[in-house]
């Protein structure tokens, strides 16, 4: 077994490898809601709890309730939980969930005006349209940013691949395209981050009366995970060009290029990777 070679294979993939987990880590984003709780929501709230006297219901929402008892998620006709992800909803009742039909810009399918309380209905205030408005786009905007990433990824990682079989592309196209995936990666988690951020604090003031409504860590935290890969794969690839490292083999560095060897000017065309003979 030449260890020096297997060695010298595995540096040049390093980049490639990054590339392939970050894509991995997108396919656990996408499949979240579509195959159940298993993985972590966007964002979440629990409802379970919310008593909310009559006279804070109209203060805070603007609607006055006719009723001596407290406004409840029953008054409101909700369920006890909903766990938004990237592509559907679910709605939770006694231990069973709903999902929503999945697909693109799915939060404008979410009818939440007019509101009924206690089967009288009345307008949805104003700064709950926002809260739902806001949510939406950044929902969709990190959907349409999923998939250029997600297509930009595989591009990334078919480079590798190629490479593997002795066709190398140029440095510039490699790493053009590796940093312009990193960026629509940070985009993708910054979106889908204030996605849940921004609509916690929109409704931060119903926390007081029972409600529990946090982000998801686990669908943020992969994505930002993702992109730390890709970040870390265009510094592999683009600190060689300031001097600072070896430059990967993988790549075709100039046009006099004829190999992964350095030392050897006649390289070696016939084998799948060309290597280093020690």
């Amino acid at each position: 077994m030449n260890l020096p070679a297997i060695k010298f294979i595995l540096g040049a993939m390093v980049p490639f490898g990054m590339a392939f987990g970050a894509f991995c880590m997108l396919i656990i984003v996408a499949v979240g809601g579509i195959a159940g709780e298993s993985l972590g929501p966007i964002w979440k709230i629990n409802l379970v709890d919310l008593s909310i006297p009559a006279s804070d219901f109209a203060t805070l929402t603007g609607i006055s309730a006719s009723s001596a008892s407290a406004i409840t998620r029953s008054s409101l006709g909700l369920s006890e939980e909903y766990n938004f992800y990237l592509w559907n909803y679910g709605a939770k009742n006694n231990g069973d969930t709903d999902y929503s039909d999945s697909g693109f810009d799915y939060v404008d399918d979410i009818k939440l005006d007019p509101i009924t309380v206690n089967g009288v209905a009345s307008p949805l205030p104003q700064f709950l349209k926002d809260a739902k408005s806001g949510f939406r786009d950044n929902i969709r905007f990190g959907e349409y940013i999923f998939l250029a990433a997600i297509f930009n990824v595989a591009m990334v990682v078919a480079f590798g691949v190629l490479a593997c079989f002795g066709i190398k592309l140029g440095i510039l196209i490699v790493l053009g395209i590796s940093c312009i995936t990193a960026a629509m990666l940070i985009a993708f988690a910054v979106l889908i981050t204030m996605a849940g951020s921004n609509v916690t604090g929109d409704l931060e003031p119903f926390k007081a009366y029972g409600a529990k409504i946090e982000n998801g860590i686990s669908d943020v935290a992969i994505s930002w995970l993702a992109a730390v890969h890709m970040i870390v794969a265009c510094l592999i690839l683009g600190l060689p060009l300031l001097g600072i490292g070896r430059m990967n083999p993988a790549i075709k560095q100039a046009p006099r290029d004829t190999g992964f060897d350095e030392e050897n000017p006649r390289g070696s065309s016939h084998s799948m990777i060309n290597i280093r003979n020690k």
